[in-house]
């Protein structure tokens, strides 16, 4: 298995980025916000305002 392809750095920034943005919104303190995503067959697809400003980051780095 090859551990040094060039790519690993930058899953690396993208976890931490997106470390950043997740872990501090679930501190005490913060309220966390959950809505349910409309999801055909679904009927419950938890989403958190965490997760969507990660994805927001995320996105704007790749």
């Amino acid at each position: 298995m090859n551990t040094h392809h060039p790519d690993i750095a930058f899953f690396h920034q993208l976890a931490n980025r997106a470390a950043q943005e997740t872990l501090p919104r679930f501190l005490p303190g913060h309220t966390l916000s959950v809505d349910t995503k409309i999801k055909e067959g679904v009927s419950f697809d938890p989403v958190t305002d965490a997760d969507r400003q990660a994805e927001i980051a995320l996105r704007e780095m790749i």
